[in-house]
């Protein structure tokens, strides 16, 4: 599987509780090793291996190692250097990947062990808070008031190909499968065999196209990480502190209701500072990409629920809403009714959510027929979870129902909230244009404040018509507006000025 590779010197140093993790260093460093050799050839293996121990003993103080790397890189032409910089990147990437893994592992460890919580966790931060005196009480009021939104911003120059993020995917995967102990040894060269596949494809993938990256390349990238990672690990976050409080406050936590504290924002799309690919229709675009991702994740994870509530009503109880609302459904949507097979007549959990997938569908073609909203949909989840929960189903079904319910209250119908930017002093000179004011930019900020709230209190219409850069800032405001009216307010975050000094900033906006 792998070959021998010379030894480093000086070895690189891992603490003893990272012992596993430098012999899987060891081990995929290798892999990695043989994968550019046969990919790139016996040169450039030998390039990267004398770059790599050159940089270790130049990290180490070594006299010479800095000279050393200078002069190796002097050699090379800017092909040899394009492959020695590919060389490491497919190194650094696994072996990142298995540092990250490595994290997994002690957590998993000190999970075990069920000694005291893990530092930084969720447990160890509401512990801290109850010895500083919050009590359950508290700890639900201080919940209320929280609000946590990460936001993407935009840098298109770290946009990457689609198919390579998932590839780092499967291969964190298969990693995460070798920390399994009952693995045999034929198991483990078979998972590492598929590593080293994932690696040598990567190897053959160019990981930027030719073309320049578009806003809608970085909107994919940045969309990517919401849909496949994001929405996976947002109902155990809320499951991870809702157990962080009852082991905390035990009975007393029963009484502590969490709301959503996580919501999600980004700047693709709509970041126009600087960047004049970024336009009204991106802003339209972008949110509409928004909306087709998450409603296509939350048809399949319905449909995956229909497939696991096989309930049938001689064997459980149903809430007569339950069969109501599917019989409103089935007359809404004949041909999905149609396609339910007879023997699934009885299933009124499947029937309903098939049903409901059906509904979804039709929202994302803004049909009459469709979810007005995030919350209606909400509801029916709700109702097949009450339902549930009052027959025999809280281990049956309803730990799925409550995930999904979590990530509809998260990510509504718009996944992320849409932030707006712009510089300030486009604002400025388009508003100075508008009011048909000679030598605006030249006027102090207390004048130009005082004419744009006689414009305002006045509903001042423009002086003259638009050129192209106003009717470009006019257009980004209508786009937010007719965004607004077809998918709701959550959809966008604030609008941003950057470089705003004063309260004339702010009135530039608002007379826009």
């Amino acid at each position: 599987m792998t070959s021998a590779r010379p030894p480093l010197r000086p070895e690189i140093q891992f603490a003893e509780k990272d012992a596993a993790l430098r012999d899987d260093v060891r081990t995929l460093g290798a892999l990695v090793g043989d994968v550019i050799r046969e990919q790139g050839g016996d040169v450039l293996f030998h390039q990267v291996e004398g770059a790599r121990v050159a940089a270790i003993r130049r990290r180490a103080g070594e006299a010479g190692a800095e000279a050393e790397l200078e002069a190796l890189a002097r050699t090379l032409g800017p092909r040899e250097a394009r492959e020695l910089v590919h060389g490491f990147a497919a190194y650094f990437e696994v072996v990142n990947l298995a540092e990250r893994v490595h994290r997994i592992r002690r957590r998993r460890d000190y999970l075990r062990r069920g000694t005291a919580s893990q530092e930084g966790s969720l447990e160890d931060t509401v512990r801290r808070l109850a010895a500083a005196g919050l009590g359950p009480d508290d700890g639900g009021a201080l919940l209320q008031r929280l609000l946590v939104e990460p936001v993407f911003t935009a840098h298109p120059t770290e946009a990457t190909r689609r198919t390579l993020l998932e590839k780092e995917q499967v291969i964190g995967r298969l990693l995460v499968r070798r920390l399994d102990p009952s693995l045999t040894p034929a198991e483990d060269r078979a998972t590492l065999g598929r590593i080293r596949e994932e690696v040598t494809v990567a190897w053959q993938t160019e990981p930027q196209p030719a073309e320049r990256p578009t806003v809608f390349d970085e909107l994919e990238h940045v969309l990517f990480f919401l849909t496949d990672v994001v929405y996976r690990v947002v109902p155990p976050f809320y499951e991870e502190l809702e157990q962080a409080l009852a082991t905390v406050y035990g009975a007393a936590a029963s009484g502590i209701a969490i709301p959503t504290i996580l919501r999600f924002a980004s700047w693709v799309g709509g970041d126009m500072d600087g960047n004049p690919n970024v336009t009204a229709d991106t802003l339209r675009a972008a949110l509409a990409r928004h909306r087709t991702l998450v409603l296509e994740r939350y048809r399949s994870e319905t449909l995956e629920l229909a497939r696991r509530l096989s309930q049938s009503r001689s064997r459980a109880g149903v809430e007569e809403a339950v069969l109501e609302r599917a019989s409103v459904y089935a007359g809404r949507f004949p041909a999905t009714f149609a396609e339910i097979p007879a023997r699934y007549r009885d299933m009124p959990y499947r029937v309903l959510l098939r049903l409901m997938a059906a509904r979804l569908a039709v929202t994302q073609r803004d049909d009459s027929q469709g979810y007005a909203d995030a919350a209606e949909f909400a509801a029916d989840l709700e109702l097949v979870s009450r339902s549930l929960e009052a027959h025999g189903g809280v281990h049956a079904g309803l730990f799925g129902m409550r995930r999904l319910i979590r990530r509809v209250q998260t990510f509504g119908f718009h996944l992320a909230t849409l932030d707006v930017r712009q510089d300030a002093l486009v604002h400025r000179v388009v508003t100075g244009r508008l009011l048909g004011e000679a030598r605006w930019l030249e006027r102090p900020a207390a004048e130009r404040a005082h004419r744009l709230r006689r414009a305002l209190e006045a509903g001042e219409p423009p002086a003259a018509a638009p050129d192209i850069d106003a009717e470009r800032t006019l257009e980004v405001f209508r786009a937010i507006a007719e965004c607004r009216a077809r998918y709701g307010p959550p959809d966008h975050g604030p609008y941003i000025m950057s470089m705003a000094q004063g309260d004339d900033h702010v009135l530039n906006v608002h007379l826009l």
